[in-house]
């Protein structure tokens, strides 16, 4: 099933991997919106983890490593409309 509109992404509960425009499209649930990492021109896996831990908040004791963010993405508490991470760069 092909899904065009982020309200039908969330009505069928699909998680996923989507592209979206940028700015997000208007049917965007209110609340929390996404997190955002910057990619762009990042060439190793620490600037990575230290993007993901400053979007996401992440303790200053996590681990930076591959385990670590797994851990730390499954933990979160998602909104009603999930945890939604936007990838800047790609």
């Amino acid at each position: 099933m092909t899904r065009t509109t982020i309200t039908e992404v969330l009505r069928d509960r699909a998680g996923g991997v989507y592209r979206h425009p940028d700015p997000l499209p208007p049917d965007w649930p209110a609340g929390p919106g996404p997190r955002l990492v910057r990619i762009a021109g990042i060439t190793d896996r620490e600037a990575l983890m230290r993007g993901f831990a400053q979007a996401f908040g992440f303790p200053s004791w996590f681990g930076r490593n591959w385990d670590a963010l797994e851990e730390s993405l499954t933990d979160l508490r998602p909104g009603a409309a999930g945890v939604v991470l936007s990838l800047s760069g790609v």
